[in-house]
């Protein structure tokens, strides 16, 4: 076996295996400070379109190929990123939905759902982040 794929195999081990849990950040307009797992997966595959307060949601992720989407993907929605990605080309092909907005870095991330009414979005786990804006999963 190659280095390489040895070294992308033991990263990849150690992804699915990390404590790093990201956390989920959301505007505190939404007004909701915890949430279902199931509901948190219906906002990200885009069919919960509005918080419990009536205001719409604006929905945030990180690059597809960026480590803390994997894991929140994996670890928090209990899916794979290939078909979170699949099921936002098919609403945006099939013209029934949108996808949503693409941040490149957690820092832009974190600047985008704290000025944006009823913006919801992720960081690791290590980044800091007003408590205020935390969003708990049940």
């Amino acid at each position: 076996m190659k280095i390489a794929t040895l070294i992308l195999l033991i990263f990849n081990v150690s992804l699915c295996f990390s404590d790093d849990q990201p956390i989920i950040i959301v505007n505190p307009e939404a007004q909701v400070q915890n949430l279902s797992q199931h509901n948190l997966l219906r906002i990200y595959t885009m069919q919960q379109k509005r918080w419990p307060n009536g205001k719409k949601i604006k929905v945030f992720t990180l690059s597809l190929v960026n480590k803390t989407h994997q894991r929140f993907v994996k670890q928090i929605l209990k899916s794979q990123p290939y078909q979170l990605e699949r099921h936002w080309k098919r609403l945006l092909f099939s013209g029934i939905g949108k996808t949503p907005l693409a941040i490149n870095d957690e820092q832009k991330m974190l600047e985008q759902v704290k000025s944006t009414p009823g913006a919801i979005g992720y960081l690791s786990h290590s980044t800091q982040v007003e408590p205020s804006l935390i969003l708990e999963v049940k």
